[in-house]
């Protein structure tokens, strides 16, 4: 199959928190070889804005997490080390208005709309292609009505897309996957939740997903017969497999690979 090989991940997960680890080492085995640093640099407002920065570089900066705990970090960080008096009252309206310009000029509804043209092109030549999987329905059969009713589950964002793309910071996320050719994404979740429904989405060979967590969780809920693989590096975490087999067993057919790096947090894998 070739559905997936054009699939890369924008960035590396597992590499860039590697990368923050190995420097937060080389900082500590500084200091404690007598080498000098600030006080501030050990404290938990740098740790936001470190964070921030990481949510940042790997969204390239086009989600608003990043400048959110790059805010608040900065903030706290002025007040306790500084002594710069900022007040509050400044400061949450900034982050509204940087969520508020997000949601205005960000990607997501241009996307949104773009993606409806091309599951309407994908359905088309669905229908007009011999070449289907065994005991598969149709690609999108109802593709209308998932745009007129797309949440058939209160508080849960439904999607149509092939790529997943959840960002979780200090709050929870909940997705339903509907795509019949699901071909991966990316988890980003920092302190934080996400929950990823895939259990009326089909995959047609193989699909990556790359998970990143710091300090949060993330439930997975695939489809019984999908052959689940997981490549995680765990520090301080792990991933706990609680499917249930059906007497069927898995389809080689259908494999999720779950990629990346999970710091003091856990996976929990499900079906129904």
């Amino acid at each position: 199959m070739q559905h997936n090989q054009n699939y890369r991940p924008r960035r590396s997960g597992k590499v860039m928190a590697g990368l923050i680890l190995l420097a937060v080492g080389v900082i500590f085995l500084l200091n404690n070889m007598g080498y000098f640093f600030p006080n501030w640099l050990f404290s938990w407002p740098m740790l936001l804005i470190v964070l921030g920065l990481f949510v940042g570089f790997k969204h390239n900066f086009r989600t608003p997490g990043g400048f959110i705990l790059i805010l608040v970090g900065a903030t706290f960080l002025a007040k306790k080390y500084f002594y710069i008096n900022i007040a509050w009252g400044y400061v949450w309206p900034v982050i509204i208005i940087i969520v508020g310009l997000w949601m205005i000029f960000g990607r997501s509804h241009r996307y949104h709309f773009q993606r409806r043209e091309d599951l309407e092109k994908d359905a088309e030549n669905a229908a007009s292609s011999n070449a289907t999987f065994t005991n598969q329905e149709p690609t999108n059969p109802n593709l209308e009505s998932h745009f007129e009713n797309p949440n058939p589950y209160d508080n849960i964002s439904a999607s149509e897309d092939d790529f997943l793309d959840s960002t979780s910071v200090f709050g929870g996320t909940k997705k339903l996957v509907l795509s019949k050719n699901f071909k991966g994404g990316e988890i980003v979740t920092i302190m934080g939740g996400a929950e990823i429904n895939l259990s009326q989405a089909d995959i047609q060979g193989r699909a990556i997903l790359d998970v990143t967590q710091i300090m949060g969780g993330t439930k997975i809920v695939v489809p019984s017969n999908w052959d689940v693989k997981s490549e995680m590096a765990a520090i301080l975490g792990g991933i706990d497999d609680k499917r249930i087999i059906q007497p069927g067993g898995v389809n080689p057919n259908k494999v999720l690979i779950i990629k990346g790096t999970s710091i003091l947090g856990g996976i929990d894998i499900r079906s129904f």
